[in-house]
């Protein structure tokens, strides 16, 4: 029951790839952008983040800070629905940040 979660020729005595070492790896390549949607109200947020989504890898996080219940439901649902990973926290009463991670 030993899957590799790497390739096996990238494995030496010198150079032994860990699960952490590949997460860690995949964060350094990874970038990650801030959207500063605050006092906008919809669809501005949701325009916004369509558009920047479109400018960044796959990898890379987009982070957009709203603070309109509006845009707090459209960009994580829109973004679901493009297929990638959502996370939504609130970081004062009122007002979000909605972590995207690109995924396609």
């Amino acid at each position: 029951m030993s899957e590799h979660l790497y390739p096996k020729n990238n494995v030496t005595s010198n150079n032994i790839y860990t699960t952490k070492s590949l997460i860690k790896e995949r964060k350094k390549k990874m970038k990650e952008f801030v959207l500063d949607c605050m006092g906008e109200a919809c669809p501005i947020p949701l325009v916004k983040a369509q558009k920047k989504i479109e400018e960044i890898e796959t990898g890379d996080v987009l982070v957009v800070q709203i603070d309109h219940s509006c845009a707090m439901k459209n960009v994580p649902e829109w973004a679901r629905n493009s297929g990638h990973n959502v996370e939504i926290d609130e970081v004062d009463d009122g007002e979000w940040e909605i972590v995207i991670e690109k995924s396609v």
